[in-house]
């Protein structure tokens, strides 16, 4: 409004022909503008650079024929072949699968692989993150195969109804553009009402009309602070400049001062707050449970643990990345930790991982007559299905209080929010004609986890100093949440979590009187992080969202920041 002022007193100062001021004024119009342009146009050629993305290629069956063609081609009944790696081109329902699993972190926020099964018939009802019989636009898979029939394109899919829900929401004024706008009416009625006051006593005086037309006109443009405008815009111009050498891209000016007066942040957990990849962080055998980096490369349950990680495991090497899944690609890295070199024996049979068994085996030649079979999966899987037990360097029977041992063991793992594999090994004198998964030698356990950015706990400790609130809310599990956010200092026993089920049932009015306390939320779906933030702005905060998923979207524009 104030520009509109100043735009408004130029045109008055040319009618007058007060020349210099019309000029003056109309310059620094003219900068404020510039500058501005200046700022955002750089700031857009920047988010252009990082949204140049490939598109997505799709394996379909037309005609009988296996064909290559641009995921934009596909249509609705299309048959699509889906292989490790691929990036999932529509929301397909299946109907084939073998070991597919998954990455759908980007629309759901779960950290780990969701195995898919296309024989699953579910309720109309059942949530986006529990559909295993489904595969969406935009996630990735990361181990197995299979092929399905297209269901939705584009706007249809999980991924363009988020898109369509960001039209219903309005953009919203900063709040530097709140008060700049209240200022400049309140000037406005101000100078129009001095300058009304002046031409009325002129007019009483005995003043001529035109003379004291010319007076009180002058006198509102002169009262204007025409250089406020450009002070503000060089001042925010300044602090985009000092963010852009932090590698800060600010894609509006008004940015700048919103995110000064953030008093709430609201963070998604996986790949904001963790690395979003899977690593071995703790290991366990003689039912102690260790850190790797204090675990003994050279004890023998550790040794037969890391040739079984190595041994049983699809994931590969090729141009010095890692492929494959990425639990199997922290175990190759777990190995590589660990700097121990092993003895190689060539796989000769294997019984693939599979959903329903949740465990894999493999069989190797040891010499020309004996075998080494290697297993890994759930633990309690390869518990099942062991007799005996590597116990402090001696093989021997695996009793039920040893069992209970190892469960007990593997439950105060699950606490620390890690994701527990078992191991076993065993050795044939004779390759059998029937290979079966039985009287396994247990080994231990390792703990995976997504790990915390180095600089997270950090971060959320200097907001807490600056008197800013931290709130995770993600799509994982509330257990999982709960110990990420307690290990960050984001829950405490002052605090409380609410998973997306109970969210379902609290009004917004409820909610944004209960904000205050709840420090997590957990499992939650798009719509539920929009209804958080509008809570959040309902209580008078000045709400940041970070998130780097589609499913954060919704959120992320209905945000001051």
């Amino acid at each position: 409004p104030l520009v509109l002022v100043l735009i408004g007193a130029v045109a008055l100062s040319f009618v007058m022909k007060e020349w210099l001021d019309a000029c003056a004024v109309l310059f620094v119009v003219l900068l404020n503008a510039l500058l501005g342009v200046i700022q955002e146009y750089k700031a857009e050629r920047s988010l252009e650079a990082l949204k140049k993305m490939a598109s997505p290629r799709a394996r379909v069956i037309r005609k009988g024929e296996m064909i290559e063609i641009p995921s934009e081609s596909l249509v609705p009944g299309d048959i699509v072949v889906i292989q490790t790696g691929d990036l999932i081109p529509a929301d397909i329902r299946l109907i084939e699968s073998f070991n597919l699993e998954v990455n759908e972190s980007i629309l759901t926020g779960e950290q780990f692989p969701v195995s898919k099964e296309s024989d699953v018939v579910l309720n109309k009802n059942t949530i986006v993150a529990e559909r295993k019989n489904l595969c969406y636009m935009g996630t990735m898979a990361t181990t197995g195969r299979g092929s399905g029939i297209v269901v939705a394109t584009g706007k249809d899919t999980e991924m363009g109804l988020i898109a369509s829900s960001l039209g219903v929401i309005k953009k919203e004024k900063t709040p530097i553009e709140k008060r700049m706008s209240g200022l400049s009416k309140w000037l406005l009625c101000i100078f129009l009402s001095v300058s009304f006051l002046v031409f009325i006593l002129g007019i009483v005086r005995g003043e001529k009309f035109q003379g004291m037309f010319l007076e009180a006109t002058s006198l509102a443009v002169a009262a204007i602070p025409e250089s406020l405008p450009a002070i503000v815009t060089i001042v925010l111009s300044l602090g985009v400049l000092k963010m852009s050498k932090i590698n800060a891209i600010v894609r509006r000016l008004a940015s700048v001062e919103t995110l000064g007066s953030t008093s709430v942040i609201c963070t998604d957990k996986t790949g904001t707050l963790t690395e979003n990849r899977m690593s071995v962080t703790h290991v366990s055998y003689d039912n102690n449970i260790l850190k790797i980096e204090d675990a003994n490369p050279y004890n023998p349950n550790l040794e037969k643990i890391l040739e079984v990680s190595f041994h049983c495991n699809d994931a590969y090497i090729k141009d010095n990345s890692k492929l494959g899944d990425p639990t199997e690609i922290a175990l190759l890295e777990f190995k590589e930790k660990m700097r121990k070199d092993l003895n190689l024996y060539p796989r000769v049979k294997e019984i693939p991982f599979d959903s329903r068994r949740k465990m894999m085996t493999t069989f190797h030649k040891k010499d020309d007559k004996s075998l080494i079979v290697y297993s890994k999966g759930a633990f309690e899987v390869i518990l099942d299905r062991c007799s005996l037990i590597l116990h402090k360097n001696k093989i021997e029977k695996l009793t039920r209080s040893l069992r209970e041992e190892v469960g007990n063991t593997a439950f105060k793992m699950t606490e620390k929010g890690l994701r527990v594999l078992g191991f076993a090994y065993s050795c044939l004198n004779t390759i059998p004609d029937l290979i079966k998964e039985e009287d396994l030698i247990f080994l231990g356990m390792v703990g995976i986890e997504d790990p915390l950015r180095a600089e997270a706990e950090a971060s959320i400790k200097e907001c807490k100093k600056a008197g800013i609130r931290t709130i995770m809310v993600t799509g994982d599990h509330s257990q999982t949440a709960k110990t990420y956010a307690k290990k960050l200092g984001i829950y405490n026993d002052k605090t409380s979590l609410i998973s997306g089920e109970e969210l379902s049932y609290i009004s917004k009015g409820e909610l944004a009187k209960r904000i205050n306390e709840i420090s997590v939320f957990a499992r939650v779906s798009p719509e539920d992080k929009l209804k958080i933030i509008e809570a959040l702005k309902e209580s008078d905060s000045i709400v940041a969202m970070t998130g780097d998923g589609v499913n954060d979207a919704p959120a992320l524009k209905k945000a001051d920041i």
